[in-house]
């Protein structure tokens, strides 16, 4: 960081602020992979045990009741122009097998989602290995909240595509269950 702050030196404080804010943005996984000026883009992806935030930490074995996945989507046609968001995931299996798929996030008013229509889409899994909630099909045993979570990385990448088929910035999330 020396070295970086010694050559921005020369540019100013605002060539200081601009890489650092850049470099802040890329950090966070919320702004990489910028797309085109009409694509959806992931403005904040968040994932929370019992409602404290996990996203690239590292958690104990067993922390909660359920882990919810929570993305905020921002389109320049409007939020009704967003037409899926979904999240990838990879979580510890059984040796050196591991567990992947995928759910789609919902912006529908139920289950964890608050208000529909809104931009902010949710899944929840609460740790029952299926069955229905609220209307949603949760509990598959991808997060990493519960006693029964395997040690071990989880990785939770989340995307969104719009009407135009235009795609979002991809989001990466790792907690790692100790």
């Amino acid at each position: 960081m020396k070295g970086l702050m010694n050559r921005n030196h020369k540019a100013g404080m605002f060539g200081l602020a601009a890489v650092m804010s850049v470099a802040t943005l890329g950090c966070s996984g919320a702004a990489g992979g910028l797309g085109t000026a009409e694509a959806p883009m992931i403005v904040e992806a968040t994932i929370r045990i019992d409602g404290v935030p996990v996203q690239n930490s590292t958690i104990p074995k067993g922390m909660g009741n359920s882990t919810v996945f929570h993305v905020r989507m921002d389109d320049p046609q409007g939020a009704g122009n967003v037409e899926w968001v979904q999240m990838h995931y990879s979580v510890p299996g059984q040796g050196m097998h591991r567990d992947q798929g995928m759910v789609q996030l919902h912006d529908d008013g139920q289950g964890c989602d608050e208000m529909p229509g809104d931009g902010h889409y949710c899944y929840e899994d609460g740790g029952t290995h299926g069955g229905m909630h609220d209307g949603h099909h949760q509990g598959d045993g991808f997060g990493c909240h519960g006693s029964g979570s395997m040690t071990g990385e989880y990785r939770y990448e989340f995307r969104g595509g719009d009407r135009e088929g235009h795609e979002s910035n991809p989001v990466v999330h790792v907690v790692r269950v100790e």
